[in-house]
């Protein structure tokens, strides 16, 4: 979908320090915003050629659909472009939630769509236990895969030193 970036039908994160550590220009979150306006857009990814241009569909854990609105018409410059989907999903961590998105992408048919962030997906559960996060990932890998659609998950990596140090949960 981007060159060298995003891959057609793949399940990946994109991952690094919370929003208080992130660069005065953004973090995660505004980075999955242009990425989906260049694949919404056709155009270049921080100098990536898009390959394949598309709807991209959030499901946006930390913010509510007005605030993804208005970032979204932040971001354009006022400017309406369809293709920037929002899911009626609210959460990912419960059977009837995981049925919902996959209705969502099911009727959308978005090219990608964009998890934010991960430990709201998880809910009560920890991120660094296999016996936790694999189900959840697993149902998601197997979205992608039967949708045709790439999934990116936001995870926020461990900022404090003084946790586990085999974790990246925040």
């Amino acid at each position: 979908i981007i060159k060298d970036i995003l891959p057609r039908n793949s399940f990946g994160f994109v991952a690094g320090p919370p929003k208080g550590n992130a660069s005065p220009h953004g973090g995660k979150s505004v980075l999955e915003r242009k990425m989906a306006l260049s694949i919404i857009t056709g155009k270049p990814f921080f100098g990536k050629e898009v390959l394949e241009k598309g709807r991209v569909m959030f499901v946006n854990l930390d913010e509510d659909q007005d605030k993804q609105v208005r970032l979204y018409y932040r971001m354009t410059g006022g400017e309406k472009i369809p293709g920037y989907l929002i899911s009626n999903a609210r959460s990912c961590r419960f059977p009837e939630q995981i049925k919902l998105f996959e209705a969502d992408i099911a009727e959308a048919k978005p090219l990608v769509s964009i998890i934010d962030p991960l430990q709201r997906v998880m809910g009560n559960k920890a991120v660094k236990n296999q016996e936790d996060v694999g189900p959840i990932i697993n149902e998601l890998k197997r979205i992608s895969k039967e949708q045709s659609c790439s999934i990116v998950v936001n995870h926020h990596s461990n900022k404090d030193q003084s946790r586990d140090k085999d974790s990246t949960a925040s």
